[in-house]
């Protein structure tokens, strides 16, 4: 059996090396505690927010697997399409005077760029 040997180059110890990264993290276990502390009641948050919608989003995956094995995806798809209408329109309506106010900030921009013709 051999036996591996390091050799200590330019004054660098390993031992050291190790006692201080030990020193480091014994000195930074409070405040991953303080943090852990303080990020626990968010992250239970967002676990309780995403069970209903991950549940819900497991079940729609299998309602459609089901409806796809029994070809009735036709249908299905007016039914989503007329559930879907009320919040696409909601949509529109929401984004459309920020749409035109940006539009007119564009061609307000270009115009005030012109250089008027002498």
């Amino acid at each position: 059996m051999r036996a591996t040997t390091y050799e200590v180059l330019n004054g660098w110890n390993p031992t050291a090396a190790n006692e201080a990264a030990a020193a480091v993290k014994a000195a930074a276990a409070p405040f991953k505690t303080a943090a852990m502390l303080v990020a626990a009641p968010f992250i239970g948050l967002a676990f309780a927010v995403g069970f209903p919608i991950f549940g819900l989003a497991a079940l729609a995956w299998m309602a459609w697997k089901a409806l796809r094995e029994a070809r009735a995806g036709r249908y299905v798809k007016n039914v989503l399409l007329f559930v879907a209408a009320p919040f696409v329109g909601l949509a529109y309506i929401l984004a459309a005077p920020i749409v035109g106010l940006a539009t007119l900030a564009w061609i307000a921009t270009r115009a005030a760029r012109e250089v008027p013709a002498a």
